[in-house]
């Protein structure tokens, strides 16, 4: 089982953890994943756009980031450390001033806009990408796949 944390550091809205637990969980078992840590840390804009600039050498702030540790380079990584294929170690990192700000655009409520970042950084540590139009259509299509269940359908551009 993978153990997922949430540390929440931010004072926008507060966020029930409990629906990004399972859906995270149900994510990672289903992308092959058995074993494993991952964080999520709830922030503010000024946090993630510090973290934007620190690791990934961007000015601004984002909705989302995420970082593989368990990956040779990646963040926190010790390198020549081995790792299962189906073993997970990585960090999540969700703008909830983002979301407040863009989750009426999908006519939905933060937490809804949360659980769509929090989904879009854990593809990514199950080795989605989302650079190419193509890459970024069969990420878009496994986000729709998991969030369709609970009732959510994200309008995505």
């Amino acid at each position: 089982m993978i153990q997922i944390e949430i540390t929440d550091q931010q004072s926008i809205a507060a966020i029930n953890p409990a629906p990004l637990i399972r859906l995270l969980n149900d994510v990672f078992v289903a992308e092959g994943f058995s074993t494993g840590e991952v964080s999520v840390a709830l922030v503010d804009d000024a946090k993630i756009h510090e973290v934007n600039r620190r690791f990934l050498e961007h000015d601004f702030p984002t909705d989302v980031i995420s970082f593989r540790l368990d990956e040779p380079g990646s963040p926190g990584s010790e390198s020549g450390m081995p790792h299962l294929p189906s073993s997970l170690e990585g960090e999540i990192v969700v703008s909830v001033e983002t979301a407040a700000r863009m989750a009426p655009e999908n006519s939905w409520c933060i937490e809804s806009e949360v659980l769509l970042y929090c989904l879009h950084g854990a593809l990514h540590l199950c080795g989605f990408d989302d650079l190419t139009a193509g890459d970024a259509q069969r990420m878009r299509a496994r986000e729709t796949h998991y969030l369709a269940p609970l009732g959510l359908n994200p309008i995505v551009q």
